[in-house]
C-alpha cells in the first residue's frame, strides 16, 4: 500500500456507497448514469445532478454504453432456454415493469417506454437526463475482441499489485502489455 494516501484504496475503490462523493470527500465523480442508483440521494444526503463530461467544441464525445450485457455460453447445456430467458428479460415489457432500473435503463425502447410511468427520484433523473441528451450520443464501438474481458481482470490485478508495492508501475505495464497480447492473441 502506498505510504500516506491522500484518500485510503479500499475507500476510493469501494462500490458506489463508498465513493468519494458520497463520503462527502468530493463535490462530483465521473459514474456512469445508470450508477446513480435508487438509495443515491438518501445516501448523500441529497439530490444530485447528472451532466455529461467536460468537452472541448460543441460535439460531445458520449456513445450509449448497456449497463448490464446479458450473455449465454454458446455450449450451455441448456442454450436454448437461457437464450429465450435472456430475450424474456430484454424485450418484455412485462419484464421490464417488474425489473425496473435495477439493470439500468433498458436498451430496448419498448420496455422503456412500458417503465417510464412509474420511474421516481433518482431513476427518473436518470431517464430524463439521457433523453435530454438522446440526440447526440453517437454509435458505440464495435464489441471488444476475444480476451479482452480477461485483460480487464489482468489490469485490475495489476492495479492492486502496484496500490500494494508489489509491482512498480512501470514493471506492472511491462507484464500488462506481455500478458494482454497473449490473451489477445487466444
Amino acid at each position: 500500500m502506498k505510504k500516506n494516501p491522500t484518500i485510503k484504496v479500499e475507500t476510493s475503490t469501494a462500490v458506489y456507497d463508498g465513493s468519494p462523493l458520497v463520503c462527502k470527500l468530493s463535490a462530483s465523480e465521473f459514474q456512469p448514469d445508470s450508477a446513480i442508483g435508487d438509495k443515491a440521494w438518501e445516501t448523500y444526503g441529497r439530490e444530485m445532478a447528472l451532466a455529461p463530461l467536460p468537452q472541448v467544441g460543441a460535439e460531445l464525445g458520449l456513445y450509449a454504453e448497456p449497463p448490464m450485457i446479458l450473455s449465454v455460453y454458446d455450449r450451455a447445456k441448456n442454450r436454448d432456454a437461457a437464450l429465450k430467458l435472456a430475450d424474456f428479460l430484454v424485450n418484455d415489457p412485462e419484464a421490464g415493469k417488474i425489473l425496473g432500473m435495477a439493470r439500468g435503463l433498458p436498451a430496448n425502447l419498448r420496455t422503456r417506454v412500458a417503465i417510464t410511468p412509474g420511474l421516481s427520484g433518482p431513476w427518473k433523473q436518470v431517464h430524463a437526463y439521457e433523453e435530454s441528451i438522446s440526440s447526440q450520443v453517437k454509435l458505440g464501438p464495435p464489441a471488444p475482441p476475444k480476451g479482452a474481458s480477461a485483460n480487464f481482470l489482468l489490469f485490475n490485478k495489476l492495479y492492486e499489485d502496484v496500490m500494494y508495492g508489489k509491482f512498480t508501475p512501470e514493471d506492472a505495464a511491462r507484464r500488462y502489455y506481455a500478458e494482454a497480447q497473449q490473451n489477445l492473441a487466444g
